[in-house]
């Protein structure tokens, strides 16, 4: 089957379909961009884009990531010079990796299976809550997802044309993700292990390809070779150990599309239903379906249904699913921890494309229509879930952190990632912060003492509770000023320095 008989020209409702869900997929990702706070991860490149040069700022970078790689640092400088270093500004590089990430989504979709694949694949990537927040993240992960999609679309196109500019831009796009995240080494292999199943008599062509990609990865080793490992050692201890329950729910509903990681809380369901169960029951039986159908009709099915559903592409997008994820895990178990999920985003792909394929697969057009419909329900009614800012709202409470910081006043909170991004919306040094699992008990002696004192948490279900600072602050008949903001991850700070007229307990409710 020719490549124009695989896909035909769009009519023109296939067109509007597919700008519909583009569309739609642009807004989940624009929409209140402009309230997000940034995290730690963020901080750590954004606070030093007016580093005079280049080489000072990726200086500067590393010293608050040891683990990172050159190139979307090296974008992402370039990028804030020509086009202005404000936040929003710096966001629109990943927004735009993002949107080209979905259209090359769709092309790989509708080369593999046809256009009903391409679109759905799309439609589940545009509603997935953790490409919605890379696509708005000033870090590596959204320029990653494009180059793996390029690497990808490219080495099939390669692969069944033999055709050099193929070649030349695979091999391009390998050589830059190679040098812009550590772990897309791990797509690399699944790549290799596709063509040593498919192609292992074609011997001059894997080794040459062996050889081409040892001469890439040469790179971020010698980069890596001049880390410093005693800084990684500390930017990584707090990568747990996973256990398998892990590994399950990072397919289940991390790259479902229902949670940015698999510790994620879903606290906000349509009716009470929950979607990000039906959502990961409903990708995980696409899976099924899309591969019993590709061997029925390969092995019992007509000639140009098996053309349609190559086997080669379902053992293509299983590698690229199983791989990178299944690897990361056995490494931090035999090895040092590093399962993240979003250190394998690009394995989201595969599954929507799974997806994409199992409603392809279905002939009787009220059935495919139905299942569409079903799904799209599922996929909307799993944005409910995602309130703005996603961010915990530290750039809301600038003003109040500024005001402690010119009152000298000692912040206190938990040990947590949300540190840096106080101290950078304060404007303060590392002094302003107090870190530690007694800070409510600390921020009372410290205001005991005489001193201004605050405390800051970012809610966490179970973990940090502002019920039990409350509690504790009114058992002691603390006087205090209550300020909450609102989002994805409420945050809350209580001033601990006000005037003595006011009667304890009294608030100052923000939101």
């Amino acid at each position: 089957m020719t490549d124009s008989e695989r896909c035909p020209a769009l009519t023109l409702p296939q067109w509007f379909a597919l700008f519909a869900v583009l569309a739609v997929a642009l807004t989940l990702r624009v929409y209140r961009i402009q309230t997000e706070a940034m995290w730690y991860d963020e901080i750590s490149s954004y606070a030093h884009l007016d580093a005079p040069s280049l080489r000072e700022f990726l200086t500067r970078e590393r010293v608050n990531d040891a683990a990172m790689l050159p190139l979307y640092f090296t974008v992402e400088y370039f990028w804030a010079n020509a086009f202005g270093g404000s936040v929003l500004t710096v966001r629109a590089l990943s927004l735009i990796c993002g949107m080209a990430t979905l259209v090359m989504l769709y092309l790989l979709g509708r080369h593999v299976h046809g256009h009903t694949a391409g679109l759905v694949a799309v439609l589940c990537a545009a509603f997935s809550k953790l490409l919605i927040y890379q696509s708005q993240e000033i870090r590596v992960y959204a320029l990653t997802m494009l180059l793996a999609l390029v690497s990808c679309y490219a080495f099939l196109r390669a692969l069944e044309s033999g055709k050099r500019p193929w070649w030349a831009l695979y091999l391009t796009a390998n050589a830059l993700i190679l040098v812009t995240h550590l772990f897309a080494v791990l797509l690399v292999a699944a790549q290799g292990i596709y063509l040593l199943l498919t192609r292992y008599r074609q011997v001059r062509l894997w080794l040459v390809w062996g050889a081409v990609h040892v001469l890439f990865g040469a790179m971020p080793l010698l980069w890596m070779l001049s880390t410093d490992f005693d800084a990684l050692q500390r930017h990584t201890e707090w990568i747990p150990i996973p256990n398998i329950h892990r590994l399950v729910w990072a397919y289940y509903f991390v790259y479902a599309g229902s949670k940015l990681d698999a510790m994620d809380l879903v606290r906000h369901l349509p009716w009470g239903i929950p979607v990000h169960h039906l959502l990961g029951l409903a990708m995980m039986a696409a899976v099924f379906w899309a591969i019993l159908h590709t061997l029925k009709v390969n092995l019992l099915g007509p000639p140009d249904a098996a053309r349609r559903f190559r086997f080669s592409s379902l053992v293509f997008l299983l590698l690229w699913l199983v791989v990178p994820p299944f690897s990361l895990f056995v490494i931090s178990r035999l090895g040092r921890p590093c399962f993240i999920e979003r250190y394998a985003v690009y394995s989201c792909f595969p599954l929507a494309l799974l997806a994409g394929t199992a409603v392809a697969s279905v002939r009787r057009p009220a059935v495919k229509w139905t299942a569409l419909a079903l799904l799209t329900a599922i996929l909307a009614g799993n944005m409910v879930d995602l309130w703005r800012p996603m961010r915990p709202d530290w750039r809301a409470a600038q003003p109040v952190l500024q005001h402690l910081r010119e009152a000298n006043a000692q912040v206190f909170s938990p040990k947590s990632d949300f540190g840096p991004a106080v101290i950078y919306y304060a404007d303060a040094g590392k002094m302003f912060l107090n870190e530690g699992p007694d800070y409510i008990e600390a921020a009372l002696a410290h205001a005991a003492q005489g001193g201004n004192a605050a405390i800051a948490i970012v809610e966490v279900p179970g973990v940090y509770n502002s019920a039990d600072v409350r509690a504790a602050l009114d058992r002691g008949g603390t006087q205090y000023a209550e300020h909450h903001y609102g989002g994805r991850w409420d945050v809350f700070i209580w001033d601990l320095s006000i005037s003595e007229g006011q009667p304890a307990g009294a608030l100052d409710h923000l939101d």
